[in-house]
């Protein structure tokens, strides 16, 4: 008996280790302390940003691993022992990165639905990081400098991978709405200190992508996405950064063969799910610039056409499913074969009666018609 009751502690101890273990295995196989990785590129492509660029190991176990649950047990043992709210943020920043390279592996394995499922977490972490940024309260400490600097550069990082997953993801409008909660939490973290400080720390972000002409259209974009959300006090900030950025892309158009340029900005309004009318608004400014060769300027002219031709196009087919709505009908009532009244509805302002076969309700629909041409006769 006493053999027995000494038995069940030492099991329970053998199989308490066991877990501990085989997590911190799994763990391991995924990545390593993100937080000390150091290998960053100075700058990368915004078509090819990797776990590197976002300062992470590749991961080797992913969502649809039976191991996940385990690596995700591991990580929440591991963040609850962090008490320091600026290392707290730093961890949930390095968990919503690690989200992002995850979906963006399943996406490349063609697991679509898989990956569509890991946005809510990579959400559940930028709110996160929102809400410490909100409550930071010596802002001006280099550990919250240093933060809020990597923040802003992740973030615009972060935002061009959803972009990519949004195109691929059976889900685009979530994707969506999660990118835009992200843009939020940057303007949360610009809000936080002047707009000196402001307008470098995202000149500095933006600086940190490399993609050729396209690059400066891209952080245009960004910024003037970022100058609908942020504060009015830093408003100044976003404009100035938003001037600098459209000089530089004036100045590699200018310095391009005329051919490259527009021919790379076309592909990027081709490819890229940014906003399209924030689009047209930077091809009028750039444009305006009598200092561009007469053939650049009709070559952008003719990308603006087309631009703003498939944005019209696009407003049709989203108004196709409000036309029954906007179709207004006489007020007159039908009464169907088996006794229900119905009033005229769709684009046509036809009876449609319940249950009842199409001849049924043409014949209704001629019989409705001739008596109303009867009423008007008298």
């Amino acid at each position: 008996m006493k053999k027995q009751i000494y038995l069940w502690p030492v099991l329970i101890l053998c199989f308490s280790l066991a877990l501990v273990f085989s997590t911190a295995a799994a763990f391991a196989q995924s990545n390593s302390n993100t937080n000390d990785s150091a290998n960053v590129n100075s700058a990368t492509s915004a078509n090819d940003i990797n776990a590197n660029d976002l300062g992470i190991s590749e991961p080797k176990i992913l969502p649809d691993s039976p191991w996940y649950g385990l690596k995700k047990f591991w990580e929440g043992l591991r963040d609850s022992f962090v008490f320091n709210p600026i290392v707290k943020a730093e961890n949930n920043l390095t968990r919503a990165s690690e989200r992002l390279i995850e979906m963006q592996k399943l996406i490349d394995q063609g697991k679509i639905k898989d990956a569509d499922k890991v946005i809510r977490h990579y959400e559940k972490k930028i709110e996160q990081i929102k809400d410490r940024i909100a409550k930071l309260k010596d802002v001006q400490s280099d550990k919250a400098e240093k933060f809020l600097d990597k923040f802003a550069e992740y973030q615009i990082k972060h935002r061009l991978i959803l972009e990519k997953i949004e195109k691929l993801s059976d889900d685009p409008e979530a994707i969506a709405g999660v990118k835009e909660k992200a843009l939020d939490a940057l303007s949360e973290a610009l809000s936080k200190t002047d707009n000196e400080k402001t307008q470098k720390r995202l000149e500095d972000a933006i600086s940190k992508i490399e993609d050729g002409d396209s690059k400066q259209l891209k952080n245009l974009e960004i910024l003037k996405a970022l100058e609908e959300r942020v504060p009015e006090s830093a408003r100044p900030a976003i404009l100035r950064a938003q001037a600098n950025a459209l000089k530089r892309l004036r100045e590699d158009v200018s310095k391009s063969p005329i051919s490259l340029s527009s021919d790379e900005i076309e592909k990027l309004l081709e490819e890229d799910s940014g906003n399209e009318s924030r689009y047209l608004e930077i091809l009028d400014e750039l444009i305006a610039n009598d200092n561009l060769s007469p053939e650049l300027i009709r070559r952008l002219q003719a990308i603006r056409l087309k631009l703003q031709e498939r944005l019209s196009n696009e407003d049709e087919n989203n108004d196709e499913g409000d036309d029954d709505n906007n179709v207004i009908c006489a007020q007159d009532m039908f009464t169907c074969s088996n006794g229900l009244s119905v009033s005229r509805s769709g684009r046509d302002c036809k009876f449609v009666c319940p249950e009842v076969d199409d001849n049924e309700n043409e014949n209704e629909n001629r019989n409705s018609n001739s008596n109303t041409e009867r009423d008007d006769g008298r």
